[in-house]
């Protein structure tokens, strides 16, 4: 294998979408949410647009509605630029074969689990 398609394998996958997937936030204590859409995602984040005004929460959790089963991660707003937001996934990610990791202490492996944020958003 070439040193290019081993570096190639190095790099975090990322996907676009065109049209961009609709998707909805929702704050960590469910008291703020909104639509947004989804122009990129990858291993370890998203860039998103938010749709409407209001201010966006720092933390959140990111629904991707379009899915026969609702799919959401827990996210940290990492960036802002002009309508566009990075986000990055919160919980840690799975550790390769053989290894392992330490369960977190604040509970946020759990709370991408919980089927509440999930049920609140799409009922909203």
């Amino acid at each position: 294998m070439s040193q290019t398609n081993l570096q190639q394998r190095d790099q975090p996958r990322q996907v676009s979408f065109n049209p961009p997937r609709p998707a909805r936030y929702v704050s960590l204590d469910r008291s703020a949410w909104g639509d947004c859409l989804v122009l990129e995602v990858n291993e370890d984040g998203a860039r998103i647009e938010p749709v409407g005004a209001g201010p966006m929460p720092t933390q959140f959790y990111l629904l991707f509605t379009n899915q026969p089963r609702a799919v959401f991660r827990r996210c940290r707003v990492d960036w802002t630029y002009a309508n566009e937001v990075g986000v990055r996934y919160v919980w840690p990610k799975p550790e390769k074969a053989g290894t392992t990791s330490p369960a977190p202490s604040d509970g946020a492996a759990q709370d991408h689990l919980h089927p509440d944020p999930a049920r609140a958003a799409l009922d909203a």
